[in-house]
């Protein structure tokens, strides 16, 4: 991800919006600051007190107005919290090499709009961040390490990664928070698989 490109694409961009107001502005570069520091991962969880107060937004009403129409305009992927006490999930769209995406039609509802862009959103270089830090989504070197670290096979290292970043870390419908339990139920589920291959041959 470049900074500076994505940064002008959007100031270009929002120029050209009728319906952007500077509360859109100010909300946008508070999410985009967030992500920049988070090492511009694929989806980071926010506080909306924090944002609305980088924001300078006072008002809940246009926080949640102008949050929701930079959803349907596809600047970001907005996931909404199930509960009061968790944080939202924010997918910030790289906005370089979007054409097709940026053209479709803006009268879809929140949800069909948030299925639809899952699939949409393009890879961007996320900087090893450590898990001792955070447990936002790992890149494959922190999968090999955390892999390795745990004497677990390189091979299912892959294949855990790539299961995932297939299904942009969703498990049903809910975005992965905590990505290393999930490693290890992977393990647990390999292992009980061999045992039972195992007791099946076994009995001939």
């Amino acid at each position: 991800m470049n900074y500076i490109i994505h940064l002008n694409a959007f100031l270009d961009k929002a120029a050209k919006e009728k319906w952007m107001v500077s509360y859109h502005y100010s909300l946008y570069m508070a999410l985009f600051n967030t992500w920049n520091k988070l090492g511009f991962r694929k989806t980071f969880h926010i506080r909306r007190d924090e944002i609305m107060s980088a924001a300078k937004i006072k008002a809940k009403s246009t926080y949640y107005r102008c949050i929701k129409e930079l959803h349907a305009h596809q600047y970001l992927v907005y996931y909404p919290s199930a509960q009061r006490q968790c944080p939202a999930t924010i997918s910030m769209i790289p906005l370089d090499g979007l054409t097709e995406l940026l053209n479709r039609p803006q009268n879809t509802k929140m949800e069909n709009a948030m299925v639809s862009l899952e699939g949409h959103l393009l890879q961007t270089n996320i900087k090893t961040i450590s898990n001792d830090v955070s447990n936002g989504l790992p890149n494959l070197e922190e999968v090999l390490k955390f892999f390795s670290t745990h004497n677990y096979p390189r091979e299912e290292a892959l294949k855990f990664w790539y299961h995932h970043e297939a299904t942009s870390w969703l498990t049903g419908n809910t975005p992965v928070q905590h990505w290393q339990p999930l490693a290890h139920k992977w393990m647990l589920n390999v292992s009980k698989s061999n045992n039972n291959n195992e007791d099946y041959d076994q009995s001939f």
